[in-house]
């Protein structure tokens, strides 16, 4: 099957997934207790729009650049809104992770350099980079405070960070065959952290202890599968984007037992 059909209709069916998403929001969740709740259902909404921008452009005017539009500012809105949501559940406390956060704010200012070195999109890249470096620092802070990571653990996580920006860099400056060495080593590192993410938030979830950090790894989770989406193409962007799609609902289960837990 051709990749862009595939690539379709994952995306139909994250719109689709996105939609009842949506509705369990407003009919199961507690708009009262939290402004949580409020702002995940807007992230949603959010990403929805993107999503169904995305898919009506694919559709109509496939294989020509995508201006900045819609799709951007739907992501921006998503991401603002989600780590407005971990602000929300963890009330927006900073200082015990201030080693963490700068060296997350340097990883996204990285990959927003690789990104302006692909596409070429300065103010695209820069405004999208901006959002989702905060996303990014939001939901480090959010597993240092609920203490869902080990000491080993944050170290392992820094140096594959380390390691992956090392390996994209090289993708620039490497000749042919060693660039595509320095690609599929970037895309191991990406793919092993998707793995060992997912399989620590279904141990979580599963064991039910501390909803809080719950959805800490779950948005965090969630937020890995966007930058590996970013950083892939071919058949890794699909099964990247088949972690995102994945991802989604385990954010709303983590949500309404956060929410049950207060």
């Amino acid at each position: 099957m051709d990749l862009s059909l595939v690539q379709i209709l994952m995306c139909v069916f994250g719109c689709a997934e996105l939609a009842v998403l949506i509705g369990l929001c407003v009919r199961g969740l507690s708009f009262r207790r939290s402004m949580a709740p409020v702002f995940f259902t807007f992230a949603l909404v959010s990403l929805l729009v993107s999503a169904l921008y995305w898919l009506a452009y694919d559709l109509l005017r496939p294989e020509i650049r995508m201006p900045f539009a819609a799709n951007e500012f739907g992501e921006i809105g998503g991401f603002l809104l989600l780590a407005s949501t971990l602000n929300a559940v963890f009330r927006g406390r900073f200082a015990a992770a201030r080693r963490e956060i700068f060296c997350t704010a340097v990883f996204a200012a990285a990959c927003t350099a690789l990104w302006i070195g692909w596409s070429g999109e300065w103010v695209e890249d820069v405004l999208v980079g901006l959002s989702f470096g905060y996303l990014l620092c939001v939901c480090v802070r959010s597993l240092k405070q609920s203490g869902a990571l080990s000491r080993t653990e944050w170290r392992l996580l820094g140096g594959l960070a380390a390691l992956l920006l090392g390996l994209q860099g090289l993708t620039f400056l490497l000749p042919e065959p060693w660039r595509n060495c320095a690609d599929y080593g970037a895309y191991l590192v990406m793919f092993a952290v998707l793995g060992y993410g997912i399989v620590k938030l279904l141990l979580a979830l599963r064991r039910g202890r501390d909803a809080a950090a719950q959805f800490a790894l779950a948005v965090a989770f969630c937020t890995w599968t966007l930058s590996t989406m970013y950083m892939s193409a071919g058949v890794f962007y699909l099964a990247a984007q088949l972690c995102y799609t994945c991802s989604i609902p385990l954010m709303l289960i983590a949500l309404r037992r956060e929410e049950a837990a207060t």
